[in-house]
Protein backbone atom coordinates (compact mmCIF):
# COMPACT_ATOMS: atom_id res chain seq x y z
CA UNK A 1 0.00 0.00 0.00
CA UNK A 2 1.48 3.77 -1.21
CA UNK A 3 2.04 6.43 1.88
CA UNK A 4 0.34 9.34 0.95
CA UNK A 5 1.68 12.71 2.22
CA UNK A 6 -1.52 15.13 2.79
CA UNK A 7 -2.42 18.34 3.64
CA UNK A 8 -5.50 20.14 5.03
CA UNK A 9 -7.22 23.19 4.65
CA UNK A 10 -6.03 24.23 8.21
CA UNK A 11 -2.36 23.62 7.27
CA UNK A 12 -1.95 20.04 9.02
CA UNK A 13 0.23 17.62 7.39
CA UNK A 14 0.16 14.01 7.51
CA UNK A 15 0.68 10.56 5.87
CA UNK A 16 -1.92 8.07 5.31
CA UNK A 17 -1.82 4.61 3.82
CA UNK A 18 -4.17 4.19 0.90
CA UNK A 19 -5.01 1.46 -1.21
CA UNK A 20 -4.29 1.76 -5.03
CA UNK A 21 -8.43 1.51 -5.14
CA UNK A 22 -8.93 4.01 -2.67
CA UNK A 23 -6.76 6.79 -4.52
CA UNK A 24 -9.59 9.33 -5.46
CA UNK A 25 -11.63 8.83 -2.17
CA UNK A 26 -11.66 11.85 -0.12
CA UNK A 27 -9.56 12.41 2.50
CA UNK A 28 -10.34 14.09 5.72
CA UNK A 29 -8.06 15.18 8.38
CA UNK A 30 -8.01 14.52 12.25
CA UNK A 31 -9.27 18.33 12.33
CA UNK A 32 -12.16 17.38 10.32
CA UNK A 33 -11.02 19.77 7.27
CA UNK A 34 -10.69 18.00 3.60
CA UNK A 35 -7.31 16.97 2.94
CA UNK A 36 -5.53 16.78 -0.34
CA UNK A 37 -2.34 15.16 -1.51
CA UNK A 38 1.38 16.58 -1.67
CA UNK A 39 3.57 15.98 -4.68
CA UNK A 40 6.88 14.31 -2.82
CA UNK A 41 9.51 13.04 -3.79
CA UNK A 42 9.02 8.61 -3.72
CA UNK A 43 10.95 7.11 -0.56
CA UNK A 44 13.36 4.33 -1.54
CA UNK A 45 14.15 2.08 0.92
CA UNK A 46 17.29 0.51 0.41
CA UNK A 47 17.79 -3.45 1.02
CA UNK A 48 20.33 -3.25 3.12
CA UNK A 49 22.74 0.08 4.61
CA UNK A 50 25.92 0.23 3.53
CA UNK A 51 28.60 -1.38 5.84
CA UNK A 52 32.64 -2.45 5.39
CA UNK A 53 33.60 -5.61 4.19
CA UNK A 54 35.05 -7.36 7.43
CA UNK A 55 37.60 -9.45 4.91
CA UNK A 56 38.98 -6.22 3.45
CA UNK A 57 36.97 -3.23 4.62
CA UNK A 58 36.04 -2.40 1.29
CA UNK A 59 32.88 -0.06 1.62
CA UNK A 60 29.86 -2.50 0.37
CA UNK A 61 26.95 0.24 -0.80
CA UNK A 62 25.03 -1.38 -3.98
CA UNK A 63 23.66 -5.21 -4.11
CA UNK A 64 26.27 -5.76 -6.81
CA UNK A 65 29.24 -5.06 -4.49
CA UNK A 66 28.18 -7.44 -1.75
CA UNK A 67 27.61 -10.10 -4.47
CA UNK A 68 31.49 -9.14 -5.17
CA UNK A 69 32.60 -9.61 -1.84
CA UNK A 70 31.18 -12.21 -1.26
CA UNK A 71 31.92 -14.51 -4.25
CA UNK A 72 35.35 -13.27 -3.81
CA UNK A 73 35.57 -14.20 -0.11
CA UNK A 74 34.18 -17.69 -1.10
CA UNK A 75 30.87 -16.66 1.09
CA UNK A 76 27.17 -17.12 0.62
CA UNK A 77 24.66 -14.75 2.08
CA UNK A 78 23.15 -15.42 5.54
CA UNK A 79 20.25 -17.79 5.41
CA UNK A 80 17.81 -18.86 8.52
CA UNK A 81 19.48 -21.81 10.39
CA UNK A 82 22.97 -21.77 8.88
CA UNK A 83 24.00 -20.79 12.28
CA UNK A 84 22.41 -23.80 14.03
CA UNK A 85 24.32 -25.97 10.97
CA UNK A 86 27.48 -24.64 11.66
CA UNK A 87 27.26 -25.59 15.21
CA UNK A 88 26.05 -29.07 14.75
CA UNK A 89 29.34 -29.49 11.91
CA UNK A 90 31.83 -27.69 14.60
CA UNK A 91 30.34 -29.96 17.45
CA UNK A 92 30.95 -33.11 14.48
CA UNK A 93 34.64 -31.84 14.23
CA UNK A 94 35.05 -31.39 18.12
CA UNK A 95 33.91 -34.98 18.44
CA UNK A 96 36.38 -36.12 15.39
CA UNK A 97 38.76 -34.08 17.09
CA UNK A 98 38.37 -35.68 20.02
CA UNK A 99 38.22 -39.16 18.94
CA UNK A 100 41.86 -38.68 16.62
CA UNK A 101 43.48 -37.44 19.84
CA UNK A 102 42.95 -40.42 22.00
CA UNK A 103 44.14 -42.69 19.35
CA UNK A 104 47.12 -40.56 18.64
CA UNK A 105 47.42 -41.16 22.46
CA UNK A 106 46.78 -45.00 23.06
CA UNK A 107 49.30 -45.49 19.81
CA UNK A 108 52.11 -43.51 21.89
CA UNK A 109 51.33 -45.11 25.16
CA UNK A 110 51.79 -48.67 23.41
CA UNK A 111 55.03 -47.49 21.87
CA UNK A 112 56.30 -47.71 25.37
CA UNK A 113 58.24 -49.76 27.11
CA UNK A 114 56.58 -51.78 30.06
CA UNK A 115 58.32 -50.02 32.18
CA UNK A 116 57.67 -46.62 30.91
CA UNK A 117 53.77 -47.60 30.77
CA UNK A 118 53.93 -48.54 34.57
CA UNK A 119 56.16 -45.34 35.18
CA UNK A 120 53.00 -43.08 33.64
CA UNK A 121 50.71 -45.14 35.22
CA UNK A 122 51.71 -44.49 38.82
CA UNK A 123 51.84 -40.87 37.68
CA UNK A 124 48.55 -40.36 36.91
CA UNK A 125 47.68 -42.54 39.15
CA UNK A 126 48.58 -40.33 42.40
CA UNK A 127 47.22 -37.42 41.15
CA UNK A 128 49.14 -35.90 38.19
CA UNK A 129 47.23 -32.97 37.03
CA UNK A 130 46.72 -33.04 33.17
CA UNK A 131 46.20 -30.50 31.02
CA UNK A 132 45.41 -31.12 27.11
CA UNK A 133 46.15 -27.83 25.41
CA UNK A 134 45.90 -27.33 21.63
CA UNK A 135 48.54 -25.85 19.74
Amino acid sequence: MPTYLLKCENGHQFDRFLKLANYNDPQICECGSPAKRQITAPMIAPMFEDYESPIDGTPITSKAKRANDLAKSNCVPYEEGMSANATSKWKQGEAKLEKAFDKTIDEEISKMSAKQQDALDSELRSGADIEYKRI
